[in-house]
C-alpha cells in the first residue's frame, strides 16, 4: 500500500499522448499523494513533450469525461482539473507541476529504478517479440517486487520468473522475487 510509503517512484516508458499520465496524477491528488510520488514520463519525440504539456484534447466528449470523472468518489470536483471548451478539454496546467517528462526512447536507461510502471495499451500495436524485448528491458528498470500494469486487453508474453499476476481482472503484475 502505498498511501503508507514515505515516497514511491512511478515511470510511463511511453506516455503517449499525456491522457493517462493526467488522469494518475488527478488520482495521485485526490488521494493525496502527490507528493509521496515522483512520477518519469518519456516519450521519443520533443512534439510529444510540447502537446501533453499544453495539456488540450481536441474531439473530447465533455458528457463522457464529466460521467467518468464522477464515477469515482472523489471529493473535488471535475472542475478543479479541467475545463471542457467546445468539443475540447483543456486541463490544468499545474497537473505537471514535479512530474519529469522526458525525450528518450523507453529502452534507454533511466538513472533510477521504479516502484510502478503503467504501460498501458502500448502492447497492443506490438509484435510478441517487440513486447518480450521491451518488457525484459523494463522489468530491469524496476525495484524488486515493484508493480506492471498493462492495459485491460493486453497479455504478458514472458516466463513467471520475470512477473507473477497480482490481479488478472486490473492486469497488474508483479516483478517476480529471484
Amino acid at each position: 500500500n502505498y498511501a503508507q510509503k514515505k515516497s514511491f517512484k512511478v515511470w510511463f516508458p511511453d506516455c503517449g499522448n499525456g491522457e493517462e499520465l493526467y488522469s494518475f496524477i488527478i488520482l495521485l491528488d485526490q488521494y493525496g499523494l502527490r507528493n509521496q510520488c515522483s512520477v518519469t514520463a518519456t516519450t521519443i519525440s520533443d512534439d510529444k513533450i510540447s502537446f501533453i504539456q499544453k495539456g488540450f484534447y481536441e474531439g473530447k466528449s465533455e458528457k463522457v469525461d464529466i460521467a467518468n470523472y464522477n464515477k469515482l468518489p472523489f471529493s473535488v470536483p471535475a472542475s478543479s482539473y479541467f475545463k471542457i471548451l467546445d468539443n475540447s478539454l483543456q486541463l490544468q496546467s499545474d497537473l505537471l507541476k514535479n512530474i519529469h517528462l522526458i525525450k528518450q526512447g523507453f529502452d534507454t536507461p533511466t538513472k533510477e529504478l521504479f516502484d510502478i510502471v503503467i504501460f498501458r495499451n502500448i502492447l497492443l500495436q506490438y509484435t510478441k517479440e517487440f513486447h518480450k524485448e521491451k518488457l525484459k528491458y523494463i522489468h530491469q528498470q524496476m525495484k524488486p517486487e515493484a508493480y506492471l500494469l498493462l492495459g485491460t486487453n493486453e497479455q504478458l508474453f514472458l516466463p513467471e520468473t520475470m512477473f507473477t499476476l497480482y490481479s488478472k481482472e486490473n492486469k497488474v503484475y508483479q516483478k517476480a522475487i529471484v
